[in-house]
């Protein structure tokens, strides 16, 4: 199993809890680990590397802060950096995320 297999695989478990979760503070944590999965399967489908990230936006990333982010550490800095470098939509995110029913 790929990382991107592994990713999407995570990424579709962590959308069903979400969907079934009743208590705000796990939705939140599931939520932060949904946003930081699609991050991480964005990145890996575009090929591009943990090391060329930090090497494009070193001032507000290093490895380590990178890996956290995609584990659910989330910051506003990091994800508006984000959104730019991999030019995602994450209102499109986030709409699909409050359709959800809990």
């Amino acid at each position: 199993m790929d990382k991107k297999e592994k990713t999407k695989l995570l990424l579709k478990g962590a959308l069903s809890e979400y969907e079934k979760e009743k208590y705000p503070a796990r939705a939140y944590h599931l939520f932060k680990s949904i946003v930081g999965l699609k991050f991480k399967l964005v990145r890996l489908e575009k090929n591009i590397t943990v090391e060329s990230v930090v090497q494009d936006n070193s001032f507000c990333f290093n490895d380590y802060s990178l890996y956290k982010f995609e584990k659910g550490d989330l910051s506003v800095t990091r994800l508006f950096a984000l959104s730019k470098y991999y030019n995602f939509n994450v209102n499109d995110l986030f709409s699909k995320l409050n359709k959800l029913e809990r």
